[in-house]
């Protein structure tokens, strides 16, 4: 039997990606002026389920400046380009922690 769909779409492995575009009108009414799901190419897409990125995909990101939500193993991270990266469910502290640390981040008070 064939498949015609690609292995990165049939599980739900990857990481999510979200994005949000913040203009100082929108600032100064603490919005952003738009936000949403970024698939692997950097498009916005209107799913989560769409947004599976991989670490080959990740990687592309490692040269920003990321900030994580403040904790000592954060849910999300948030690079200055405005694209954030979420933790999936299914990965353990140790394996995230190692993504992190392929992204540039680490732990800093």
């Amino acid at each position: 039997m064939t498949y015609l769909t690609s292995q990165k779409h049939c599980d739900f492995h990857g990481f999510c990606c979200t994005y949000e575009v913040i203009t100082a009108g929108s600032c100064e009414q603490g919005e952003a002026l738009d936000h949403g799901y970024l698939d692997r190419y950097g498009e916005a897409v209107d799913e989560a389920y769409d947004s599976h990125w991989d670490l080959q995909d990740l990687s592309r990101l490692s040269g920003y400046r990321f900030e994580g939500d403040g904790a000592k193993v954060p849910r999300w991270l948030t690079c200055e380009a405005g694209i954030s990266i979420h933790r999936p469910d299914w990965c353990t502290d140790a394996s995230w922690l190692r993504v992190l640390k392929l992204l540039g981040w680490s732990y800093r008070y």
